[in-house]
């Protein structure tokens, strides 16, 4: 056989042997929800959850005759969503991997029932429970007690504070439920709150500026001190904050600051229309989440990949949810303060820090 049908041969074999792979992946974590939503007989619903391709799905199918069906793919006891797109209404429930049927009573979401889910027997459960952490302590096996951890890192009741109490009940978790997809993001979480503490030295990043510039962080120490700004284009107190920021920059930055924007854009185009709009273009400007990295329908703080010296991964302002966020570090390469609000009294602060410094 000459040589070009042998690497022919060898490519169709690859090609086929990832087919393969990919249906036998998909056979094996594929769901199917079957259900019937009482005296409702025509409309639609919509299913919402991330599959395990850590895609954002939002699956909308006909109610007919008070049935309806959705079929997807995970790889573990996944939360999700149901929503009755005439009213809006929201009902949890957590999928697995299998055949599933659902009842919906009319007017009584709350009494829904759920077959075929192990997970979701264990989530009835929760109401029985005066805290959501006094149930992880008696169901460490549980996937809801990962999705408890989860309401308490992004809910709007979150508090430093609870960082270690966090960890500890993380770590009285089963090893499988540790390392679940869902168990690792949310360790990845955990360890990346923990980091940039006031008085701990900032951790290192190393990214490249709207000019394809590297910017290293290490690189200011014993030079300047540096304010961190993350903020967004789409975010409106963010914007209205650069005034300040711009009378901050003028007055410091010939005295030894450095102010580094970091947005948390996805859309380049939006970003850089941003900073040519609110003429903020002095100092440097870094997009944090590079575009090429996520794929389609990429869950937000779900990368493929984490990389040792990024912005994302080592650096926390409740999930990336709060903007805008301000950190101050020190010429020495300490944090010195951080803040999420945009209030005449924390522009004081930081100018009070920076008199005390500069």
């Amino acid at each position: 056989m000459k040589k070009g049908g042998i690497i022919i041969l060898i490519c169709f074999i690859i090609i086929v042997s990832i087919f393969v792979f990919l249906k036998s992946h998909k056979q094996n974590n594929v769901f199917i929800l079957k259900g019937r939503i009482e005296g409702v007989n025509s409309g639609m619903l919509s299913l919402i959850y991330t599959n395990c391709f850590s895609q954002y799905i939002r699956d909308t199918v006909n109610i007919i005759n008070e049935h309806f069906e959705f079929q997807g793919y995970i790889n573990e006891p996944t939360k999700a969503d149901l929503i009755v797109e005439e009213n809006s209404s929201q009902i949890t429930i957590f999928l697995e991997p299998c055949k599933m049927e659902v009842f919906i009573p009319i007017g009584k979401s709350d009494d829904i029932k759920l077959t075929g889910s192990k997970t979701q027997e264990e989530f009835n459960k929760l109401k029985l429970f005066n805290t959501g952490f006094d149930f992880i302590k008696a169901e460490p096996l549980s996937y809801v007690s990962l999705y408890i951890l989860d309401n308490y890192l992004f809910s709007g009741n979150y508090d430093s504070d609870m960082l270690d109490s966090l960890n500890i009940l993380f770590n009285s978790l089963g090893t499988l439920i540790q390392n679940s997809k869902r168990g690792k993001e949310i360790k990845w979480e955990l360890g990346k709150r923990g980091k940039n503490k006031i008085g701990s030295f900032a951790f290192d990043f190393l990214e490249h500026d709207i000019n394809g510039k590297v910017i290293k962080l290490s690189d200011f120490r014993n030079k300047n001190v540096v304010l961190l700004d993350f903020w967004a284009s789409w975010c409106g107190p963010c914007r209205r904050a650069f005034p300040a920021i711009k009378n901050i920059y003028e007055k410091y930055h010939p005295l030894g600051l450095e102010i580094i924007a970091i947005s948390l854009d996805y859309d380049k185009n939006a970003w850089i229309s941003a900073i040519n709009k609110d003429s903020i273009g002095n100092w440097h400007h870094i997009l944090r989440d590079d575009p090429k990295e996520l794929h389609p329908g990429q869950v937000f703080g779900t990368l493929p990949s984490i990389r040792e010296n990024s912005i994302r991964d080592n650096y926390d302002h409740d999930g990336g949810r709060n903007v805008p966020f301000y950190i101050l570090i020190g010429k020495d390469g300490k944090v010195i303060g951080k803040w999420f609000a945009t209030s005449e009294e924390i522009k004081k602060d930081i100018i009070q820090k920076l008199d005390e410094i500069l």
